[in-house]
């Protein structure tokens, strides 16, 4: 199965958050909750990070580079790829979560796209 295809099949949870840090789901000392402000309804906990979190999330991303800036082009270019296909087989989750923070209906979205596309 290809990253893609894999992405299609498995749900993304909305509801519960971590950091990743060095590819591993980390958490958090503390969390924040936001309110949807169209009905003021609490929404999910998001992980609130501390300097320390910081700190280790550059440290591994900093470890990680030694390997991809050895990687070819191409080989960064069908990652990202790869990784645009993931965010838009999930497209309608990300639409979901996306106005239910903004308290925003999908229609003004939709209406939002349709003008944007018509201005370039």
């Amino acid at each position: 199965m290809t990253e893609v295809q894999q992405s299609k099949a498995t749900a993304i949870d909305f509801t519960s958050f971590s950091n990743i840090i060095d590819g591993k789901l980390t958490n958090t000392a503390s969390t924040r909750t936001a309110v949807n402000p169209a009905t003021n309804e609490p929404l999910f906990p998001c992980p609130v990070s501390t300097p320390d979190d910081v700190d280790a999330a550059i440290k591994a991303a900093r470890i990680a580079f030694k390997s991809w800036k050895k990687t070819s082009v191409e080989h960064r270019k069908q990652q990202l790829l790869a990784f645009s296909a993931a965010l838009l087989a999930h497209k309608a989750e990300f639409v979901k979560l996306l106005t239910t923070e903004q308290g925003k209906p999908v229609s003004i979205l939709r209406v939002w796209r349709e003008f944007r596309d018509t201005q370039c």
